[in-house]
């Protein structure tokens, strides 16, 4: 390639998705669909370290529940070690969405 390996041009990839997710954090209506598509589909090009992205930002950070959907194709497209992971974080997801839930209604 012109500017680096294929493995350079993931790792940039995976750098702007993380980049991206820490933008969405302060402004949520920014999301425009092709981001998110393309967001979540570095899932594929880095499993671990998106998975736990996703998770972090959804839970600590309040990103649209939307970002759990790549989760769901972790938990079930890839090997048992990402399904997994993807499975973890999907219940570690929607427990907080439930304490929330009932944080919210007890108000």
């Amino acid at each position: 390639e012109r500017f680096g390996s294929t493995a350079d041009a993931a790792h940039l990839r995976v750098a702007a998705g993380k980049a991206f997710l820490v933008l969405v954090r302060s402004t949520p209506s920014f999301v425009q669909p092709d981001l998110f598509v393309s967001t979540a589909l570095l899932v594929k090009e880095s499993p671990a370290e998106m998975i736990g992205k996703f998770e972090h930002g959804i839970i600590k950070h309040g990103l649209p529940q939307a970002f759990a959907a790549p989760l769901a194709l972790c938990a079930v497209g890839h090997d048992s070690i990402t399904r997994k992971t993807a499975a973890d974080a999907l219940s570690s997801i929607f427990a907080n969405l439930r304490r929330r839930s009932v944080e919210f209604r007890e108000r």
